[in-house]
Order: structure tokens, then sequence, then C-alpha cells
């Protein structure tokens, strides 16, 4: 009999041991699939949150979304507690994990009062709080699926404008008639690249919650997804691989991960103080032009943004052509465009040299590139503008009125968008002048988009120096490396080759001008928001294609070729050189 207990004893603690090494076996893949299911499940909470609060549901309707929330809530609790079982330390997982009690007492709510009124609020509070809470979860499977930096960063971008352009579709956000979900994604996306492009009126067309959504999407699209990334990922202290970090301080200029935190919170800093004396210089200039103080810091607010980012977006019809002669709106907008558009890591060199100019500070290449093309830009398109226009468009305006309005388009042209008069009216060479500053565009790591300066700069030392029969590019004492030279000739041929491919493909499909088409296109790859008046006259195969043009204006072609791209291995081998015959 003894023998019969110890041999079952025996069999018991084996099955034991068996189940346990199977659950460790298994402990690995139920966890990484519970972490994906969890991503989902709070991509769904999202959606169904946004349509709860944006639209007006009907009781069944809402019978039917609180049904889903239960299920939602019944998939958090099982997922919790399948995550405690595994856990070593079970009481200090749950003590850590507050939030997933929060799932009990909805569902206990639901089950004894089926039907009752505050269980959907609850529910949806309790969903919302449970989505934060499971935010380690998304980064731990963000982490599992080993994204490349440029693939994080173009997903990131795309689902920011996704779930903007469901925001923007809202009827809390329609002011008047519905708009299309494809202008909405068009707005989206106009808003997060910072492009200014519109195929309706946003100042008529969206509420006052429809604006907050468009200045929140630019205020993202301005600073830079990557930015959010990064000081998102360091507070949730997220370790960045190797390969990161080396993009990271490419961008920002900088030689450590610790520098480019650094950066990064002093373009927070910088945004909102430059923003907010924006927002007051506009404020004294416009307040008695509203019958509200309210609405006056709004509109200030919402333009110094705009301006600061280079959207270009305004809520006026005429955008700013009713304030084209007025120097204090004109000038503060100026200058939100002329600091958004020297770029980051520029006024960080600046505001670092100004406060260790005594201790070894320096200003580095790129800083002085950027500010000498930038000024060479200002100056060369207001005189431009100027000579060109004085006698046509602008012949109407007094001679300082015309300097003010040519030095106003010429700093716009770059990035911004922001038009002080009307310019269709402009003659074909002013067109073809401003659209060579909208290729151009802003510096890296700015708000704006285009080739940029500091590309266009190197590009047209190189080929001076190779006049002069130079095998150095020397540029203030500092050689420029060979990689750099060739990276700025690769996104010239590959953005041209981007740029004529969408101008054919929009020629073939819109019934418009060739100078219309070019215009546009350019305008949308430089991320620019110009337009000769097309843009809301386009068909949806024609929103979409300057949708992507718009895409890879402000991510950059670079970044989505290399986000597509599979790295190649490094060979250990060399093939012989043979010469080829260039001229």
């Amino acid at each position: 009999m003894e023998n019969k207990e110890s041999d079952l004893n025996i069999w018991f603690r084996r099955l034991i041991t068996n189940v346990q090494l199977g659950l460790i076996d298994s402990r690995r893949f139920i966890l990484h699939f519970l972490t994906i299911t969890s991503g989902i499940s709070c991509l769904l909470v999202t959606v169904l949150l946004i349509i709860d609060s944006g639209f007006q549901l009907h009781d069944e309707t809402k019978q039917l979304f609180t049904s889903f929330h239960t299920y939602l809530l019944i998939y958090f609790l099982i997922d919790w507690i399948i995550r405690v079982l595994f856990e070593s330390r079970r009481f200090r997982y749950m003590v850590t994990h507050p939030t997933d009690f929060l799932s009990l007492y909805p569902l206990s709510a639901f089950f004894s009062y089926p039907g009752i009124e505050y269980t959907f609020f609850l529910s949806q509070l309790a969903l919302l709080l449970l989505m934060f809470g499971r935010l380690a979860h998304i980064n731990t499977f963000l982490n599992q699926l080993k994204l490349k930096p440029t693939q994080m960063f173009l997903f990131a971008f795309l689902f920011t404008v996704f779930l903007g352009s469901i925001l923007l579709s809202l009827p809390l956000a329609i002011s008047g008639e519905n708009i299309h979900y494809v202008d909405a994604l068009f707005t989206a996306f106009s808003s997060v690249c910072v492009t200014g492009l519109s195929v309706i009126n946003i100042g008529t067309s969206f509420s006052q919650f429809g604006h907050v959504i468009i200045l929140i999407l630019i205020q993202i699209g301005g600073l830079g997804i990557m930015a959010f990334s990064i000081l998102f990922g360091a507070m949730m202290n997220r370790k960045f691989s190797h390969v990161a970090s080396s993009e990271f301080q490419d961008i920002y200029n900088t030689y450590t991960l610790s520098e480019t935190l650094r950066a990064i919170k002093f373009i927070f800093k910088l945004t909102i103080f430059v923003e907010l004396m924006g927002t007051l210089s506009l404020f004294l200039s416009w307040y008695r032009d509203f019958s509200t103080y309210q609405e006056a810091l709004f509109y200030s607010l919402f333009h110094s943004i705009s301006a600061f980012c280079n959207a270009g977006f305004s809520l006026f019809s005429d955008n700013t052509m009713g304030y084209q002669t007025h120097l204090g709106i004109i000038s503060s907008l100026s200058i939100l465009i002329f600091i958004g558009g020297l770029g980051f890591p520029v006024l960080y060199n600046l505001v670092r040299y100004s406060r260790l100019r005594h201790k070894g500070g320096y200003l580095k290449l790129h800083t002085k590139l950027a500010l000498v093309v930038t000024g060479i830009l200002i100056v060369t398109g207001t005189l431009f503008i100027y000579i060109s226009e004085g006698t046509m468009a602008l012949a109407s305006f007094s001679q300082w009125e015309r300097l003010l309005i040519s030095f106003f388009q010429s700093i716009s042209a770059r990035t911004a968008g922001f038009n002080s008069v009307d310019i269709s009216t402009f003659r074909t060479p002013t067109l073809v002048f401003m659209m060579i500053l909208m290729m151009i565009g802003a510096s890296p790591g700015s708000t704006g988009g285009g080739l940029k300066t500091t590309t266009v700069g190197v590009m047209m030392l190189s080929f001076w120096h190779t006049l002069k029969l130079s095998r150095r590019v020397v540029i203030y004492g500092r050689t420029v490396e060979w990689d750099s030279i060739h990276k700025t000739f690769s996104i010239l041929l590959f953005s041209l080759s981007i740029l004529f491919s969408f101008l054919i493909a929009l020629l073939w499909i819109e019934p418009f001008g060739f100078m219309e088409i070019l215009f546009e296109t350019v305008s949308a790859l430089g991320t620019v928001g110009f337009s000769l008046g097309i843009t809301p006259q386009l068909s949806v195969a024609g929103k979409w294609l300057i949708m992507v043009l718009m895409l890879i204006g402000r991510v950059g072609a670079l970044t989505i070729a290399y986000a597509l791209s599979k790295p190649k291995s490094v060979s250990n081998y060399h093939y012989p050189k043979e010469r080829i015959i260039i001229t």
C-alpha cells in the first residue's frame, strides 16, 4: 500500500514537473502572442473610443458598443491573469499593474445591471486607462519586431496621419456639410507633412475642435515624429540599438545619445518659447480685429504654430492676403518661418555657442553653411520677385509695400506656403524661380522640406571645386567627407526621378496645364503649400498622388528607400578598378 502511494506521489510530482517545464517552454510564445494581441486590442480601443466620443450613438448602437467594451475588458482580464501566473513575484506584479483591476468593476456592473447607462461611461474610462497601462506591452512588441529606425519612423508617421484623418472625419470636427474621408485624409497628410495644401477651406469646413486637431497634427509634424519617438522611448527607459543611436545622432548633429536627448529637450523648450512669443506678437496686432479676446488668442496661437512649423495653414479664407502690408503681422510670421526653417541642429549649436564661446565653443560647419545658404536664398528671392513683379503684379503697391511683399514671399516660398498676394498673377519667370526656392527648401532637421540648404550648398561647392580640378571640397577650413558629397547627388537624382515620375502621372490623369501641375508637384514634394488654384479640383487619384508626394517630401526620399530596403552584407573582397570615360 505504501509502495503504491509512493509511486503515485512520484508520478504526480513528475506530472507537475513536466507541466511546469512545458509552461516554461511555452512562456515566451504565450507572452509574445499576448503582446501582439494586446497591441491590436489597444488599437481597437483607440478606434472605439474615437467613434464613441465623436458620434451621437443611438441606444441600440450604444448597447452594441457596450458589448464590444465588455469583450475587450474580458480579454484584458484574462491577459492579466495569465501574466500573473507566469510571474515569479506575483504580488509585486499585481501592485505594479493596478490598472488591470479596473476591468473588474465595469464587468460586474454590466453583468449585474445589463443596459445601465453609466456602465457605458465606466467601460470607456476603464478601457482608456487600461490602454495607457499597456503602453509598456506595445513597447515590448515594437522591440520584438526589430524594426529599423527608418521603418519605425515611417510607421509612426502613417499611424499619426491615419488617426488624424479619423478625428477630422468625426461630426464633432466638421462645421456644416459632411466631408469626404479622402478630403479628411488629405488634410491630415498636409498637416503632419506641414505642407499647407488643402482641398477644402479649413477655416469654414472644420469646427474649433477640428482646428485643434489640425493644430496638434501640425505641431507633431513640425517638431518631428522622430523627436517624439526618442523622447517617449527615453521616458519608457527603452534601450536603443547602436544603429538607431547613430542615426539619431546623425539627424541632430550630435556625438552621443545623451547629447541627442539634451538636444531634443532643448527643441521642445525652444519651440514652446518661440511659439508663445509669436502668439503674443500676433495677438497684439489682431486683438482689435475679433469680437472676443479668446477668438483672437486662438487665431494667434494657430498661425504662430503654423508659421513656426512652416505649415502655411491659415484660418482666413484668403490666407494672409488681408494683411499683406501689415508690418507687425508680416514681420512676426517671417521671423517664425525663418527660425523654424533654420533647423533645430543649427539653433541648438547657436545657443550652445553663445553660452560656451568663451570656453571653447564653436560654430559647426553645418551651422555656417545653413546660415549662409539661407541668407543668400532670402536676399536673392526678394530681389528677383521685386524686380520681376514690381511693374506687373505688384504695380499697384508703393515701393516699400513691394519690398515687404517680395521679402515675405521669398521666405514663404522656401517651405511655409503663406501667401500675401495672389501668386497666380505672377509671371512665368517668377513662378519658375519660386519653384527653385521650393525645391531647395529649408535646412536639415527643420520644420520644412525640400532638398535642404546644406545639400544644395555642398552640391554647388563640389561643382565649383570640380571646375578648379580640386580633389577635395574645403569649406571654412574643413574638408567635406566624400560620403556627404555622394549623398547630396543621390538625394538630387532620387528627388528629380520622383518629381518627374509623379509629374507625368498627374499630367496623364488631370486636365490642367503643364505649369499648374508642375507647380503643384514641386509644392507638394517641397512641402510648401503654394498652389495655382487647382488643389480643390483634383480627382481622387490626383489627391492620392499628391498625398504620397507630401509624404516623400516630409519624410525624405532616402528615408523611405532605407525603410523599404534590406541591409546588404559587407563583402570582404573588392573587384578590380577600371576607368569609365565621363567627358
